[in-house]
């Protein structure tokens, strides 16, 4: 078969695009960093078009390299057309990208029947699906399991939304600080498809493009852990055919007032909840003691996250009867004053699981908490802990069994914001600035040598990350 009749290659075809812009940049008289500098794009995005490595190219950075380089309008037709091509083919190679990002959901989620009946309603809201849905904490309570909930109800409608579940955790509560909305949608862009290094750099550009790639489509926004409605606003589809959820413990009244969100409040388990909660994770020593059960419940203040913590102590210390873990929960509480309050409840809840761990076990739990990621897998653990992975694997296990920290992903663990404040104010205290620095050392270093495959943009982006971090 001839060239002239021998189909072109993906790569050719972008190798044609990336030949064209070259000449129209030379003749142009133009550097790759003074078109770049032009056109607002990096020049790593420059490099990448002109070489053909980028397979969809962003309609609006043509535009602007085809402004910055003055063509005429016969030029920029073909300049346009070129790109068309690209695009064209990177669509039928594949289609739209499906993304299905939901995290899942414990087996022994418990109680919530209202609500998730009210969230139904919601769906189907003034005739049509409501776009924005906020489940809230009634008194800002953290722990009460908004995320459990949110989530529960997004896999039960997840047929609905043929085209994709995006998943962000916006970090609004953690002890660092929030995610950016602009991180927030660069990671949704590259997750559908946009190429990374042609990412635009303002947050409401990126915004622009993350409507214009959702338009037409149905798909579900999950945006968890939202601090404010500013964070929020720009994350949101303008299309009807999409729903936004999202979890925080504001109330977050700008986007009921502003945006036309329904809110959902979420208050703490009802008794009877909190007591089948407590009877699935511990078994019949609660079902044989329903009054140390209910009393337990009561001093958890029926608040998920310290119910499931309670139940892990209480799975630990088999053959202590319920009551007597109920009184020394009681004698922990005191010691710390904390009174009927679900925040300070908490507290002793946390306090008087980690005073039963084994002091290996306790130290891993406070290094770990100054990981500055929302999870992490056992080779990072073993970085903190100065351990190997195989002992770094047994201890999250171990912690995971304890519900001080949760799986994320296969591999993968975290621990709620509210557990993880807690074991840093313990670092802080226990460990000292030296251990912790060197721990963070440790992790920074596992990290660049992991970067390493990426070349030295990866190194150095990580290498900022983590000196970032460190100095704040």
């Amino acid at each position: 078969m001839s060239g002239d009749t021998e189909p072109h290659s993906d790569f050719d075809r972008h190798s044609d695009f990336g030949r064209l812009l070259r000449r129209r940049r030379l003749a142009a008289g133009l550097t790759q960093e003074e078109l770049a500098e032009r056109a607002k794009l990096s020049v790593r995005a420059l490099r990448d078009l002109e070489r053909g490595a980028t397979g969809r190219p962003y309609r609006h950075s043509i535009n602007r390299l085809a402004d910055a380089l003055i063509l005429t309008d016969a030029d920029r037709t073909e300049f346009s057309r070129m790109a068309r091509r690209v695009r064209g083919e990177a669509g039928r190679r594949g289609g739209p990208r499906v993304p299905r990002q939901l995290p899942g959901v414990g087996a022994d989620f418990t109680g919530r029947s209202a609500e998730l009946k009210t969230l139904a309603g919601l769906l189907e809201a003034d005739g049509g699906p409501v776009g924005t849905v906020v489940v809230s904490a009634i008194g800002g309570t953290a722990g009460v399991g908004k995320t459990a909930l949110a989530l529960t109800w997004a896999r039960q409608i997840t047929d609905r939304f043929p085209d994709g579940q995006l998943y962000v955790n916006l970090r609004g509560y953690d002890p660092g600080q929030p995610m950016p909305s602009t991180d927030a949608l660069a990671g949704f862009l590259r997750t559908l498809g946009g190429p990374g290094q042609d990412i635009p750099a303002d947050t409401g550009e990126r915004a622009a493009a993350f409507r214009s790639l959702l338009a037409g489509r149905r798909m579900l926004v999950f945006l968890d852990n939202a601090s404010s409605a500013e964070q929020v606003r720009p994350l949101l589809p303008a299309t009807p055919d999409c729903v936004t959820v999202v979890t925080s413990r504001d109330t977050l009244a700008g986007l009921v007032a502003r945006d036309g969100a329904r809110r959902l409040d979420l208050d703490l388990l009802s008794p009877a909840d909190a007591d089948i909660l407590l009877n699935k994770l511990i078994g019949d020593r609660a079902a044989a003691d329903p009054e140390a059960t209910a009393a337990l419940a009561a001093a958890c203040t029926r608040l998920p996250l310290t119910l499931r913590i309670a139940a892990g102590l209480a799975v630990s210390r088999p053959s202590v009867p319920l009551e007597r873990l109920v009184a020394e929960l009681a004698g922990e509480q005191q010691r710390l004053d904390a009174g009927g309050d679900s925040r300070t409840a908490a507290q002793a809840v946390f306090s008087w699981s980690y005073r039963r761990l084994d002091p290996v076990a306790a130290r891993a739990f406070r290094l770990l908490s100054l990981h500055p990621g929302p999870d992490y897998e056992a080779y990072a653990a073993a970085a903190l802990t100065g351990g190997g992975p195989d002992q770094a694997s047994e201890l999250l296990g171990e912690l995971a069994r304890a519900y001080l920290m949760h799986p994320t992903a296969t591999g993968r663990y975290g621990q709620h914001d509210l557990l993880r404040a807690y074991a840093r104010e313990l670092a802080a205290s226990q460990d000292g600035a030296d251990e912790t620095r060197a721990a963070l050392t440790r992790l920074r270093d596992h990290y660049l040598h992991a970067a390493a495959e990426l070349g030295a943009t990866g190194t150095d982006e990580v290498r900022a990350w983590m000196n970032g971090w460190q100095n704040r």
